[in-house]
């Protein structure tokens, strides 16, 4: 079980891994159809990533978690955002969380370091539940999308 402590931690440095997040994505050549994004709209999407992992963290439901990625992966996929920006635009935000975490607090005991361990393995746990999710949706939309063009 994660302490209220340590998700609380998340609102700390929520804008600051969407700075982040924001300045990697206007630079980086494998998420192109992210360069348009206003900052605004980083901000907007870290910031319902990180309470997505908050709710998560204080109630743990994988089917639910998965569920609002579904639905983001629907409207990725109909946006003409490929499969492949997504994921690399979750592992971004994925890394630049756990990096604000680990630098959070740079003087931790030995059970702190162990306390912090597992919760980036219960994070890690979340990141792949969204992983999963948005492929099979990418994958549900695409199959979807063949079946409703008439063959010649």
């Amino acid at each position: 079980m994660i302490s209220a402590k340590k998700i609380e931690r998340l609102d700390k440095f929520w804008e600051a891994v969407a700075a982040d997040v924001e300045a990697h994505l206007r630079t980086d050549g494998h998420v192109l159809h992210y360069h348009a994004m206003t900052r605004m709209e980083v901000r907007e999407r870290v910031r319902d990533v990180v309470t997505n992992l908050q709710e998560w963290l204080s109630r743990p439901n994988d089917d639910l978690l998965a569920q609002r990625y579904e639905a983001l992966a629907k409207a990725r996929f109909r946006q003409g955002i490929p499969l492949h920006e997504v994921i690399y635009k979750m592992a971004i935000i994925k890394q630049r969380l756990e990096r604000r975490v680990l630098e959070s607090d740079p003087s931790f005991s030995v059970l702190e370091v162990y306390e912090e361990y597992n919760w980036m393995r219960t994070i890690e746990r979340a990141f792949e539940i969204i992983t999963v999710a948005i492929t099979e949706s990418y994958e549900a939309e695409r199959l979807a999308r063949k079946d409703a063009v008439p063959a010649s």
